[in-house]
């Protein structure tokens, strides 16, 4: 959506691009086209996620660079919004030099004279009804979240401020939605007349259309497919999302490994911005973001996006497509669906409308080797405190550190112990996957305390622990049965066909429901009409 006819203030249009480049000023203007250029009164369908309010601020902030001498009220129906509001609207009024308040419930001289006042509409009620606020001072009312006014006692709020605030003919009415539904719009016809109406995107919707390409493969595999694709594809930059952070810091470590220039955000690190533009100026290829990491990044830059690993939820899936520049030249997505993670690929398909075609990686197009294989990324948060896991019973690498091998993005040592490390996300996701408690695997019931009773942790004739363990219980009494309780085992030692029938227990109805074109199918199906992943493993 290009907006030739109307032209941002430059104070305005420099603020919102440091926020969000061109494509939130596009939107801006297409608003301040017809609420500033026009003079009409408008409601926005904005479907644009957390960039909504930025993009909000900035057309409120346009409307008052062009109204020097004219007040902006903002109206929200939950207090606990006020704040998060203002501090979006707080940029763009110190580069216009316009003050901004906040109304509370006692008056505030310096706040209530503010050129934009932001409050919730019941304060702002009280405060008008008590005669200590005159709402009829601004000639802009702005609500940034017309959906939270919806439900009945909110909606009967928004009504009564017709009458307190100025005459519909003599302010202008602004409104975000996000559903911008039926409800909504009528909405706003209770206290403005013939408001214009315009749905902006974000990039994810139009990225929904573009070409999508699903691998089946195994974990260790991700790199080789990855090099070998960016080997023949010389689009940058690449998106390469992780679901967590411990996968996201080795894929990072593993591409650079096989020489790919390659920088990684994990988290709400202070400079990811900065990071970021050098991917965009070409200092590096690949940018590794797990989602959080990926927060309050503006989106529209990349040109490849890559699931490294599938989000078990499609609106996360539609989180991620916000990366994508839907305008560049071949624009796309590969996702990686390894045996953890293929469960993701039934929801990302119901959020998409259509299937994903999931189909093996073929060995063309994987690179010839992988130039990481053999080394090890794994965070040592023991350092300066000896290695606490030596085993003496397991197999030694040339270190002498006990060898271990990479199993699911994970390591696990080769005498069959489990190390524990990033165990919990591990029983977290499993849990997540089959609808069962994240308790530890393989561990037995706790027993309670036996005291009281013969032999009992409260009887002083007890034998020993070391002579219960030999069997030597009491005379006469029954021998107890061993102590079945064992370490903690790899929670991947659950067969791959195990974890498919606990998952298709749980969520076989979505797989037979999953949406289908022409008879096409989304995935590999097996003969009652189920995703399951064609790694070769039944």
């Amino acid at each position: 959506m290009k907006q030739e006819s109307y032209r941002l203030d430059d104070r305005v249009a420099t603020a919102l691009t440091a926020r969000g480049g061109e494509v939130l000023t596009d939107h801006v203007g297409a608003i301040s086209e017809l609420l500033v250029g026009e003079g009409r009164n408008v409601t926005v369908g904005a479907k644009l996620g957390p960039a909504s309010l930025t993009v909000f601020s900035a057309a409120v902030a346009e409307w008052l660079s062009r109204n020097q001498e004219r007040r902006a009220l903002v109206i929200l129906a939950d207090e606990r919004s006020v704040a998060t509001a203002r501090e979006s609207l707080a940029d763009f009024c110190r580069t216009l030099g316009r003050s901004l308040g906040m109304a509370g419930r006692q008056p505030d001289p310096e706040a209530d004279s503010a050129d934009v006042l932001v409050a919730s509409a019941d304060t702002l009620a009280a405060r008008h009804d008590g005669s200590t606020l005159n709402l009829a001072d601004f000639q802009l009312a702005a609500f940034p979240d017309l959906d939270s006014f919806t439900p009945h006692d909110p909606a009967a709020l928004f009504r009564s401020l017709k009458a307190r605030l100025r005459s519909q003919w003599e302010r202008r009415t602004l409104s975000f939605s996000a559903r911008f539904g039926v409800k909504e719009r009528n909405l706003v016809l209770d206290i403005t007349e013939a408001p214009a109406e315009l749905l902006v995107e974000e990039g994810n919707e139009r990225a929904k259309t573009l070409p999508q390409s699903t691998w089946f493969v195994q974990a260790g595999d991700k790199v080789r497919l990855l090099v070998g694709l960016m080997a023949a594809d010389a689009a940058r930059p690449v998106a390469v999302f992780c679901n967590l952070k411990d996968n996201a810091e080795e894929a990072a470590k593993r591409l650079r490994a096989n020489g790919m220039s390659v920088e990684y955000v994990l988290g709400n690190l202070p400079r990811k911005g900065a990071i970021l533009e050098a991917v965009k100026s070409g200092v590096h290829d690949v940018l590794v973001l797990t989602d959080q990491g990926a927060e309050g990044m503006p989106g529209s830059w990349a040109k490849r996006l890559v699931n490294w690993d599938l989000p078990l939820e499609g609106e996360v899936y539609g989180k991620r497509l916000g990366v994508l520049d839907p305008g560049a030249d071949g624009s796309s997505v590969w996702n990686f669906g390894c045996d953890r993670y293929v469960y993701g690929i039934p929801a990302i398909e119901q959020y998409l409308g259509y299937g994903l075609n999931a189909s093996p990686a073929d060995p063309s197009l994987l690179a010839p080797e992988d130039k990481s294989e053999g080394m090890s990324f794994e965070r040592r948060h023991d350092q300066g405190r000896g290695d606490r896991r030596d085993d003496r019973r397991s197999p030694r690498n040339d270190s002498g550190r006990p060898s271990q091998e990479r199993r699911g993005g994970y390591e696990r040592r080769t005498d069959g112990a489990y190390d524990g490390r990033n165990l919990r996300s591990i029983q977290a996701d499993i849990a997540a996957l089959t609808g069962a408690s994240d308790r530890p695997l393989s561990r037995a019931p706790e027993r309670k305390p036996d005291a009281g009773r013969p032999g009992g942790r409260g009887d002083p004739g007890r034998r020993p622990q070391r002579d219960r363990q030999q069997g030597k219980g009491r005379q006469g009494e029954r021998p107890r049965q061993p102590d079945t309780r064992r370490p903690i085992e790899d929670p991947y030692s659950v067969s791959m066909e195990e974890r498919m029938r606990m998952y298709r227990e749980r969520y076989g109805s979505r797989l037979t429901s999953s949406p289908q074109k022409n008879g096409e199918r989304g995935s590999p199906k097996n003969r009652k009409g189920r995703t399951e992943p064609d790694n070769g493993e039944k």
